[in-house]
């Protein structure tokens, strides 16, 4: 069974083997110039780092690269965006009247369960240990969280 490809018009092309289509394609859009349009042209591609350490990680770069986000960096995205939503109520605390603890207490413990999950889900999809982060040391938060409400 030969590859076979579709162009734009829906047209079918075949080749005896998928590396020599990949050639003919790329001649082909060579002379009619369109790699010369990009914005890369007459330019050198950017150097990726090459140290993937899996197909997932790899996959992960490119579609990255297109927009697009696995759930794993999806997942990193929101720990660390929880992070920082922590970090900001623990300062809030800090200026926080006995009046506004039980409910600000609520909310930061609602954003540590919120980073717990994330923080499972990233350690779940990561492709490797580099992309994890340290799990949540839920009991030292809400010591902190308790020292900034100064008790």
């Amino acid at each position: 069974m030969s590859p076979i490809h579709r162009d734009g018009a829906g047209d079918k092309t075949a080749a005896t083997s998928w590396e020599s289509l990949a050639d003919r394609l790329i001649r082909e859009a060579q002379e009619r110039g369109e790699w010369e349009t990009g914005d890369w042209a007459g330019k050198r591609l950017p150097a990726q780092d090459g140290a993937y350490e899996s197909e997932l990680a790899a996959a992960g770069v490119i579609l990255w690269n297109a927009g697009a986000a696995p759930p794993w960096i999806q997942a990193d995205k929101e720990a660390r965006h929880l992070l920082v939503e922590r970090d900001r109520l623990l300062e809030v605390a800090a200026r926080t009247t006995d009046a506004g603890a039980g409910s600000l207490r609520a909310r930061f413990e609602a954003r540590l369960d919120a980073l717990d999950a994330a923080l499972l889900r990233l350690e779940a999809a990561a492709p490797t240990l580099a992309q994890q982060r340290p799990r949540l040391d839920r009991a030292a938060s809400i010591a902190a969280f308790e020292r900034a409400l100064g008790r």
